[in-house]
């Protein structure tokens, strides 16, 4: 009687005779290291683990993987940093693990909240005067400001503005880490 092989068992039979040359294995490690880190800072990110827990195993992954794994980190990291969403755990890595120094990304961070704030809160003056105008009024007018086309449209601008002063920092903070 024919014997039932497992999936495993016919790529092991099929593959068995095959190797990867050093360019490929090079590849195959650059992979690796990209998913293993973009997994960890995003464990990190969501909570699942501590900054202690992602140090040490930034520290086994540069061990594992050597030269140049500092330069890798630091880019997902700061890949990782946009306007418009919370920031705090790459930037505490960045200056604790890495001691660079990201008070510019901070200080582009926080100009991006206070404009999105005082635009936020000018659109809804402006359609609070057009509904008082039209004689609505009160404390049971709520906007949904998040929903208004003309919001929308004035926070993509901020976001594509501070967007890209956010990408030359970044790249300070990156050459400051070369250097």
């Amino acid at each position: 009687m024919a014997e039932i092989k497992s999936t495993l068992d016919l790529v092991m039979a099929r593959t068995k005779n095959m190797t990867l040359n050093a360019e490929e294995k090079k590849d195959q490690r650059e992979k690796e290291l990209k998913n293993n880190l973009a997994g960890l800072i995003q464990k990190y990110q969501d909570q699942a683990i501590k900054q202690t827990e992602l140090t040490r195993q930034l520290d086994e992954l540069k061990t594992e993987y050597g030269h140049g794994t500092s330069g890798r980190i630091v880019d997902e990291l700061l890949r990782r940093i946009e306007v418009n969403i919370d920031n705090n755990a790459c930037l505490s890595v960045l200056s604790d693990y890495f001691g660079l120094d990201t008070s510019m990304l901070e200080t582009i961070l926080a100009e991006f909240e206070t404009a999105r704030n005082q635009g936020r809160r000018r659109r809804i003056d402006a359609l609070k005067t057009d509904l008082s105008n039209d004689g609505i009024s009160g404390s049971a007018v709520i906007f949904n400001i998040e929903i208004d086309p003309q919001w929308q449209s004035e926070q993509n601008t901020l976001i594509d503005q501070f967007r890209i002063q956010l990408t030359a920092g970044k790249k300070r903070v990156a050459h400051a880490q070369d250097s």
